[in-house]
């Protein structure tokens, strides 16, 4: 229990770069005991990465909440991922009134057929951060604009919306792929005079 005890503080120090980490022999003991409690959090990390099994995997009682660090780290990566897919659509309540003028259809427009003559040379990873900041761009605009120069803005923003979700799909994220098609479908049926 001892040699035990030491092996994993040894391992412990090293993983967790604290020379203070320690298990002593009687945590050990007490761990091979009926009732073996819980080991903290960084300890757990420890033993896992040491004996590569998890506490509960080694007759520990999983107390409740307990969620093992890999599965909150995948649910913090998960919750990035749909920030970043989606935050360039969901642009946050009202913006200031200005005067949007009819020419930045045609210059977005241009843009666009750029883009897809880029996509041929770089792909869609290096495109996806551009293109959804433009469309965030002429979401912007088309809650200011009026008339015909909201309608144009919206059958250019619903374009912009379809490209960002071909850029995922060929990119092999098929959720992010599938929000921006519903992007591209409320684009195209948003109202052409603002509510």
């Amino acid at each position: 229990m001892e040699h035990a005890a030491a092996q994993i503080s040894q391992h412990g120090q090293k993983l967790l770069d604290d020379p203070h980490f320690n298990v002593s022999a009687r945590t050990w003991r007490r761990w091979e005991g009926e009732r073996p409690g819980w080991p903290s959090e960084e300890t757990a990390i420890v033993l896992h990465d040491a004996l590569h099994r998890w506490p509960e995997d080694l007759g520990f009682t999983t107390p409740p909440g307990w969620i093992r660090p890999e599965r909150s780290h995948e649910e913090q990566v998960k919750r990035r991922a749909f920030v970043s897919v989606t935050a360039a659509a969901l642009v946050a309540g009202p913006v200031t009134p200005q005067h949007v003028d009819p020419a930045l259809i045609d210059y977005f427009q241009t843009q666009l057929e750029g883009h897809y003559r880029a996509d041929m040379f770089l792909g869609p990873h290096d495109l996806i951060g551009t293109v959804s900041a433009q469309y965030q761009l002429i979401d912007k605009l088309i809650r200011s604009a009026k008339g015909t120069t909201r309608q144009g803005l919206l059958r250019v923003g619903a374009a912009y919306a379809a490209l960002v979700g071909w850029l995922y799909q060929d990119a092999g994220d098929v959720e992010a792929a599938a929000f921006w098609r519903g992007v591209t479908q409320e684009s195209r049926c948003a109202p052409a005079i603002p509510t």
